[in-house]
């Protein structure tokens, strides 16, 4: 008896409480939009918290009580900023399909060190450190951004730089702010050429710390005024341009990537050698052009030939 009546006291608790949670549930039931589960299901459903929700719902909740006042998603794009326009009647919001992109080429072969980092092992830490790379705003390479990725479109090559796959990022961000020397930046999904430096260093440093860096020489912007230079580094703001112009730059920077991917202009030799041998065969093409184009010397009197 002394076990049965605190089982039965017990038992009685949890049925009242039971029927209370029931009871209130009803009462205090506040039915949610209909249009929420509209919403979560034209979503990307990759709850990577990069619109600043907690996830794909909480970010529908959100469309509906803010009537789609809230920033777009970035995974999305266009495609579903329509749609969501579509359901909440609102107008479109502006919104461009991106992937990440990692502004360096600067490899263990083409950038110079510091030394060597004993016991680090993250790019947060080596940055507070000073970076174990001359360049301070180069890639660092130990992967922090990888971490982060949840399409694991990075990956850190042999040659100590990460590269994103373009065709597995789905634009939501999260490494461009885990980066410590915003190596990482955002670019259109349909840009075809890329500036491959960070570095905002005078050209005298930058020569000294890499091999390909932006040196801030304006070649380029005298061949496409869709390159801009700012901060001592050129950047292309257009979606492509002609092929040659990539072969302006004195220290190989500009990425063509419908002639070579980011990761072969990278890590290939074979596809640096071959860049090389296109570069020199427009040299020497742009070097006849011009002596064509010399007027031919006067004489200097009349029994002179010319």
């Amino acid at each position: 008896m002394s076990i049965l009546i605190p089982i039965l006291v017990l038992t009685g608790v949890g049925v009242v409480a039971g029927v209370a949670l029931a009871y209130f549930s009803r009462v205090f039931y506040v039915p949610e939009d209909p249009r929420v589960d509209r919403l979560e299901e034209i979503l990307p459903g990759a709850n990577c918290g990069a619109c600043g929700f907690a996830g794909c719902r909480d970010y529908a909740k959100g469309l509906v009580a803010k009537n789609g006042d809230v920033p777009p998603c970035p995974v999305g794009g266009k495609a579903v900023a329509e749609k969501i326009a579509e359901i909440l009647g609102v107008a479109v919001a502006d919104v461009e399909d991106q992937v990440a992109l990692v502004r360096c080429a600067g490899t263990r072969d083409r950038a110079t060190t510091r030394g060597t980092m004993v016991g680090v092992r993250d790019c947060a830490g080596a940055a507070l450190l000073g970076s174990p790379k001359s360049c301070r705003f180069g890639c660092i390479g130990f992967g922090d951004c990888v971490g982060v990725c949840p399409t694991k479109a990075i990956t850190v090559y042999g040659g100590g730089l990460a590269v994103v796959d373009p065709d597995l990022c789905i634009g939501c961000g999260l490494c461009v702010s885990k980066c410590p020397v915003d190596c990482i930046g955002m670019v259109p999904r349909d840009r075809r050429v890329h500036v491959l430096c960070n570095s905002r260093d005078p050209a005298l440093v930058t020569r000294a710390a890499c091999k390909v860096g932006c040196i801030a020489c304006n070649l380029c912007t005298k061949k496409d005024p869709a390159f801009v230079v700012a901060s001592n580094v050129a950047t292309f703001t257009g979606v492509t341009c002609d092929p040659e112009v990539r072969f302006a730059c004195p220290n190989d920077v500009i990425v063509h990537t419908d002639h070579t991917s980011v990761l072969a202009f990278v890590e290939s030799e074979a596809a640096r050698a071959d860049y090389e041998a296109e570069k020199a065969v427009f040299k020497e093409k742009e070097k006849a052009a011009r002596a064509a184009a010399r007027p031919a010397r006067e004489p200097k009197n009349a029994g002179e030939q010319p």
